[in-house]
């Protein structure tokens, strides 16, 4: 049997939470489990209202090794509510310093966040993948907004390595039809929202688990 583990935010949360199979986990976990052709056990790590510094402090509980250790598919979705919180300090204060420290800590939170999980993973044996999920911007027509999000999504890529670590384009996937892909609150995705980043999960594919 399997283990997928999903640590993030509202992205991570959101389909547990309202008992939906639209969101991103659950649709998939039953991917997964279709491809492996067995058992796939998911766990989750995290909340929706998690900025990324915070959800290093969450994840990186020492009660939670074990389910990082034993897990065989790792995701990870952060970074959103940072720029949010960065976008209304900026409205409020008339400055764009907010954006430039978003950009700055969310990434340094998720660069430790990686090291942190891939220094536990040092002593596992088993093949494993992780997947992380980069930040969309569901504001386009803030281009302060747009510009600091796409800094960081380029400086994310650094994070990539040899198959085993990918970053997924969700920016990409949802940027061209914000208005049509988010829900009514215009910050999560909506049903077709969610089809699009599974799309992107799923077309990274599971290497090196898969690999004969």
């Amino acid at each position: 049997m399997y283990t997928y583990l999903a640590i993030g935010d509202s992205l991570t949360a959101e389909d547990s939470l309202s008992h939906q199979q639209n969101g991103l986990i659950t649709p998939y976990l039953q991917y997964l489990k279709k491809t492996l052709k067995e058992p796939v056990c998911l766990k989750r790590l995290g909340e929706g209202t998690l900025t990324a510094r915070k959800l290093y402090w969450y994840a990186s509980n020492y009660q939670h090794e074990h389910l990082i250790y034993n897990a065989s598919i790792i995701t990870i979705t952060a970074g959103g509510n940072d720029f949010l919180d960065a976008y209304e300090m900026a409205k409020l204060i008339q400055s764009d310093r907010p954006f430039l420290q978003a950009e700055m800590v969310t990434f340094q939170a998720m660069e430790t966040l990686l090291r942190y999980i891939l220094s536990i993973k040092e002593g596992s044996r088993q093949p494993y993948c992780i997947r992380i999920v980069n930040v969309y911007n569901p504001y386009p027509q803030e281009e302060e907004l747009d510009q600091a999000i796409q800094s960081y999504n380029h400086r994310l890529k650094v994070l990539e390595n040899r198959g085993t670590v990918q970053i997924i384009d969700a920016y990409q996937a949802l940027q061209k039809n914000t208005n049509q892909l988010l829900a009514i609150d215009h910050e999560n995705p909506n049903e077709r929202g969610y089809q699009k980043l599974l799309a992107q999960l799923i077309a990274s594919g599971i290497s090196p688990i898969n690999e004969s």
